[in-house]
């Protein structure tokens, strides 16, 4: 017979060496409350938002654009081993046409979401290019004023 100790549950001794943490209302809470966002900020967290939505979609078409090639492979492999050794032409369902109608249309709906992709890209760089030039107009406003005073 062996005296094999069963293990025992350290629960206890875990809990007592660490205490729970509390927060009375979260810190992020308390950012979102200071009032709405506006001009530059509220901009490019509107595109943001909108660049996350698009590639949301691109991954969407880009999945949907597989299962169709998938479909389009699962019709055309077997025809084409059968007809391989015969070298005749080769003439699908209807099936074919359909699938292939899809993924162009597919393929239309990934190359909207790549323009406004770009043009969100380039509205992010406007508003980049605006904050540019309001730091640097508060910068010349601050040197005149000070030409003025000397």
């Amino acid at each position: 017979m062996s005296t094999a100790k069963t293990p025992t549950n350290n629960k206890s001794q875990i809990n007592s060496q660490f205490s729970p943490v509390t927060v009375a209302e979260s810190p992020v809470k308390k950012i979102l409350q200071c009032g709405n966002l506006t001009g530059n900020v509220r901009r490019i967290r509107d595109l943001a938002a909108e660049l996350y939505n698009l590639i949301q979609d691109w991954n969407t078409h880009h999945i949907l654009g597989t299962q169709i090639l998938n479909n389009i492979m699962e019709i055309t492999s077997p025809t084409l081993i059968e007809n391989a050794a015969n070298e005749s032409s080769i003439i699908y369902a209807g099936k074919l046409e359909e699938q292939c109608e899809k993924l162009d249309e597919t393929v239309r709906n990934m190359n909207d979401i790549v323009m406004k992709l770009i043009e969100g890209s380039q509205q992010m760089h406007s508003v980049e290019n605006l904050n540019i030039l309001a730091v640097l107009r508060k910068h010349l406003c601050l040197l005149h004023g000070q030409f003025l005073n000397m």
